[in-house]
């Protein structure tokens, strides 16, 4: 099945070649994930960057069941950059397949709080940064599928959010957010209405 491929770009121009290379390699992605009907690939050159080798930045992003998998990497050549991503890509799709999603332990079984333990008086540690300006920067939209605190935290690592993921918490229908505190363990925001 061919994979409907899109291809955007930033400061940088796509060339005829580029663009039949990026759609060669990529379509061999439908031989790890059979299911997969998309594919989106974000090329962008970034001049301000001190390392000329870190300067051609390409990303992979494919949805998959639910979920995100997406891969970035830097090179000093855009091709290097998405050869390089799509090594990355590749592993991560290994990494979620291999998962053994059908033995998992059912959900409320095991929590988050019980591997990862943190107080109910944790707090964000925010900067004071001053008065905040009111522009937004950028919207996203994406779709929200339930799952447990186990497979949020799966999936934060799988799609490269670091530093935060939201997700539909299946247990208690709420929208949550996890997050990676200052020192290495996780925190998760469930919100109330007073």
């Amino acid at each position: 099945m061919a994979i409907e491929l899109t291809i955007n770009s930033r400061n940088l121009q796509v060339t005829d070649k580029l663009r039949d290379y990026i759609e060669s390699r990529a379509q061999k992605l439908d031989r790890y994930l059979p299911d997969l009907t998309h594919a989106q690939v974000d090329l962008r050159a970034q001049e301000t960057m001190r390392s000329a080798g870190d300067r051609q930045v390409a990303q992979i992003t494919l949805p998959v069941k639910g979920s995100v998998l997406r891969a970035e990497e830097r090179s000093g050549d855009i091709q290097s950059a998405f050869d390089k991503a799509l090594d990355k890509i590749q592993r991560q799709i290994e990494r979620f397949k291999g998962k053994g999603r059908k033995n998992r332990k059912k959900a409320g079984q095991i929590t988050l709080a019980d591997i990862l333990p943190f107080d109910d008086d944790d707090h964000l540690d925010m900067p004071e940064t001053g008065p905040l300006t009111p522009a937004i920067g950028r919207r996203k939209a994406f779709p929200v599928t339930p799952m447990d605190e186990l497979e949020a935290l799966e999936q934060m690592q799988l799609s490269g959010h670091d530093n935060f993921y939201m997700f539909l918490n299946a247990d208690t229908n709420k929208i949550n957010l996890l997050y990676t505190r200052k020192d290495g363990s996780f925190g998760l925001l469930d919100p109330t209405i007073d």
